[in-house]
């Protein structure tokens, strides 16, 4: 069964990287319109990230 899943999600990017002639930047542009459009809510995590880098380590 896992085997079958696997192939199944390789076959999807596979078809991706195809459909954007393997160019990175073309399909993060395709994946942030499609993301805009899907009417869900958008999670940036960039603003996590840069809140744990400013708060200093705690020593034990």
């Amino acid at each position: 069964m896992k085997d079958e899943v696997m192939k199944e999600v390789w076959k999807a990017k596979d078809d991706l990287a195809v459909r954007h002639n393997y160019d990175v930047r073309r399909l993060a542009e395709y994946l942030r319109a499609k993301e805009k459009s899907s009417g869900h809510p958008i999670l940036d995590l960039r603003a996590r990230k840069m809140k744990c880098r400013t708060t200093p380590p705690t020593v034990s």
